[in-house]
């Protein structure tokens, strides 16, 4: 049987966090919160620059308290990808083929990280930093002393470089535009910019960018278009983000640079026929789905309704 709730939000983030406060505001249906991410909602600016600096923790860069989510009575599963959406029987599909009935469904996916194309790019060491994970595997790997190659100059990358200089990591920045943060620092700025990293030990190679990452002993070789070699412990891309479109692309929602909604944030889903409760006559839900759960676990810029 497929279990079903009052609401289900697909993306465990910022957004879908908020939403369940909201929600919780005047309905106490039942609320199913799914993320692809092994961690409840969290925050995700510190990544770059305050975990490193120690202005935050890893406790206090969640959204919310481990009880919130019991208290509120809201079936939190991570580590769990949607993959599969039907507007028409509404449903969701996670990766494992387990089916989810909802009566209203958010789609709160946000973004992902811009993904180097190269060959190299998925060996191990190598992360297109934007996740907890990505943080962790990095801090595992980026000890004092170590080495790091940040690829990309957007102001995640000028973070994580201060940051990890900041840790005594020997930093390299490979930058493929001719100045630092190009698309938003003036060029006057930039310059500024590079030269206050590059006094603190920072080596930056603009106008240049990788072919190719390989093993070279026991460390990462990232070959460039100009012909440099670049050894080093860990590979950071930051190219940016684009919208986790995927997903509603799949479902035959209409997408352009994200998900097209209405001026009431509602996709080009169909509606279905399937009868709603009222949010006065719905009870909560209090079911395991498995996957993890809260209370025994320790986000997504924007959301849209299908």
């Amino acid at each position: 049987m497929v279990p079903r709730y009052r609401y289900v939000i697909v993306g465990a983030g910022v957004a879908g966090a908020s939403a369940v406060r909201g929600i919780r505001e005047w309905d106490g249906g039942s609320i199913l919160l799914m993320g692809a991410e092994p961690h409840p909602p969290y925050h995700r600016p510190p990544l770059s620059s305050d975990l490193w600096l120690g202005r935050e923790s890893l406790e206090t860069i969640s959204v919310e308290p481990e009880e919130f989510w019991l208290r509120q009575e809201v079936e939190l599963v991570t580590g769990t990808r949607v993959v599969a959406l039907d507007p028409i029987r509404r449903q969701v599909v996670d990766g494992r083929g387990q089916a989810y009935g909802y009566e209203k469904l958010l789609l709160a996916t946000g973004g992902e990280a811009r993904r180097l194309t190269i060959v190299g790019a998925d060996l191990e060491g190598v992360y297109h930093y934007r996740t907890l994970d990505d943080y962790l595997g990095t801090r595992a790997r980026a000890p004092a002393g170590s080495s790091a190659l940040i690829i990309g100059a957007d102001f995640v990358g000028l973070e994580l470089a201060a940051a990890l200089a900041a840790n005594r990591v020997d930093v390299t920045m490979l930058v493929p535009d001719r100045s630092l943060a190009a698309q938003v620092l003036p060029e006057e700025l930039s310059r500024i910019v590079a030269a206050r990293y590059v006094d603190h030990g920072i080596h930056i190679l603009m106008a240049d960018a990788p072919v190719m990452i390989e093993r070279a002993n026991g460390r990462l070789r990232t070959s460039t278009q100009r012909g440099a070699r670049i050894d080093s412990d860990v590979v950071l891309v930051t190219l940016g983000t684009a919208p986790s479109i995927a997903l509603a692309e799949r479902a035959g929602l209409k997408v352009g640079d994200g998900i097209v909604v209405d001026e009431y944030l509602r996709t080009s889903a169909p509606r279905s026929s399937l009868p709603e409760t009222t949010p006065s006559s719905h009870p909560r839900s209090s079911k395991s789905l498995g996957g993890s759960r809260a209370g025994t676990m320790r986000g997504c810029r924007g959301g849209t309704r299908a």
